[in-house]
C-alpha cells in the first residue's frame, strides 16, 4: 500500500509446513520426523521508503509461531525486528544490509530462550570494473534435531571474490565460516561447532547476465561431538541467471 511518493506499507502473512518422510533419519539412524515436522505461521509489517534512486530504506517487525506436530516441548513464539538498507543493482554498492533484534520465547521452561542480534546482509560491489566482492552475513536461530540441544544459534560470514579476465571469462574465490552455538535443555551441555569452507571456480558468461561456472569446494566441520565431525569435497557446475 503506497503511503506517499516514496513511501510503503507492506503487509505479509505466511504459512509454512515442514514435513519429512517417515524413514528420513540422519546417519546415525535419528529419525527426523518427530524432532522436525512443524507448522510455522508468521506475520510482517514492513515500512519502506525510497531514500534515493539507488537507495531504500525499511524497517520490519515480525511475529512467528513454531508448532511441532510432534515435539511440543519445541514449541516457541518469536519476535523480530529489523531494520534494512537495500542498494540498487546498478548502484556503487548492490544487495541489502539488515541488522536487528530477535526475541525467541520457547513454551516449555526446560528450553533456554534467545534474544539478541539478528542480522542479514548480501553487499557487493565491483573494484575498477573487472574485480567483484560480495559479503554475506547472517545470524538467526535454527532448530536441531537433537533432543539435547533444540536449537543452534547460527552466525555466517562469507566472503566470494570473482575476477574478470576477458572474452566472458572469470575466475572465483570463495571462503565462508559458520558458527553453530547449540543451547543445551535441561541439565544437557551446548556446544559450539565450527563449519570452514573454502572453494575456487571459473566461469563463462554469455547472453548478457548467463554464467556457467564449474566450482570446487573444501569443507571441514569441528565438533566436540565425534560423529558430527566431517570432511566435504564437492565438484559441480552451475548455472546463474540474472547476476
Amino acid at each position: 500500500m503506497n503511503l506517499a511518493s516514496r513511501t510503503a506499507l507492506v503487509l505479509t502473512v505466511r504459512r509454512q509446513d515442514v514435513k519429512y518422510d517417515a524413514d528420513e533419519r540422519t546417519r546415525s539412524g535419528v529419525a527426523l520426523a518427530p524432532a522436525l515436522n512443524e507448522r510455522i505461521t508468521s506475520g510482517d509489517v514492513a515500512l519502506r521508503v525510497k531514500v534515493s534512486p539507488f537507495t531504500t530504506v525499511s524497517v520490519v517487525g515480525s511475529v512467528q509461531q513454531d508448532r511441532f506436530v510432534f515435539a511440543s516441548d519445541r514449541d516457541a513464539d518469536s519476535v523480530r525486528i529489523l531494520p534494512t538498507i537495500e542498494f540498487a543493482p546498478e548502484a556503487l554498492l548492490n544487495g541489502s544490509f539488515g541488522i536487528g533484534y530477535r526475541r525467541f520465547r520457547t513454551l516449555d521452561p526446560a528450553v533456554p530462550d534467545y534474544a539478541g542480534l539478528l542480522m542479514r546482509a548480501g553487499v557487493g560491489w565491483t573494484l575498477l570494473g573487472v574485480t567483484k566482492v560480495d559479503l554475506a552475513l547472517s545470524r538467526d536461530v535454527q532448530y536441531s534435531f537433537e533432543a539435547a540441544t533444540p536449537f543452534y544459534v547460527q552466525t555466517i560470514t562469507g566472503l566470494t571474490i570473482t575476477q574478470a579476465l576477458g572474452a566472458g571469462i572469470d575466475v572465483r574465490a570463495v571462503a565462508n565460516r559458520q558458527t553453530l552455538a547449540y543451547q543445551a535443555a535441561g541439565d544437557a551441555e551446548g556446544r559450539t561447532d565450527h563449519v570452514d569452507l573454502v572453494g575456487a571456480g571459473t566461469g563463462y558468461r554469455f547472453r548478457g547476465k548467463m554464467r556457467l561456472g564449474i566450482n570446487w569446494d573444501y569443507a571441514r566441520r569441528r565438533s566436540a561431538e565425534s560423529d558430527r565431525q566431517y570432511v566435504s569435497r564437492r565438484l559441480y557446475a552451475s548455472l546463474t541467471f540474472g547476476t
